[in-house]
């Protein structure tokens, strides 16, 4: 779908806790995976491993944990890894006009070693 819709950006759709990265990227997106991670916080130290300049993750907000869902991403997650910048947005992909389904974006400075 992205590489249709957006050729002109370079996407890399992996299990990057097996792929080996030859090179830092200067923005690393995740979108709707961090909520499947057991271990978020080791997922978003692997993405700020991979970035130079920022980490930018969106994903739902407050939604009920099941058997893909296993964690339930906050604001307080968020800043505690170090975001700058987070927002509760409306989600366009999961608009009903019985719910109103929440999103969490946030932004992680890369820390340069």
């Amino acid at each position: 779908y992205a590489k249709f819709y957006f050729p002109e950006i370079n996407f890399i759709a992996t299990d990057f806790f097996i792929k080996k990265f030859d090179k830092k990227y200067d923005i690393v997106f995740s979108s709707h995976v961090i909520e499947h991670q057991k271990d978020p916080k080791k997922f978003v130290e692997k993405l700020l491993s991979l970035s130079k300049k920022f980490v930018l993750i969106y994903a739902p907000y407050e939604a009920d944990l099941s058997a893909e869902h296993v964690s339930s991403i906050t604001p307080e997650f968020a800043r505690e890894m170090g975001a700058e910048f987070v927002e509760i947005v409306s989600s366009p992909a999961w608009f009903s006009p019985k719910l109103d389904r929440k999103c969490i974006v946030f932004a992680i400075k890369a820390k340069h070693v």
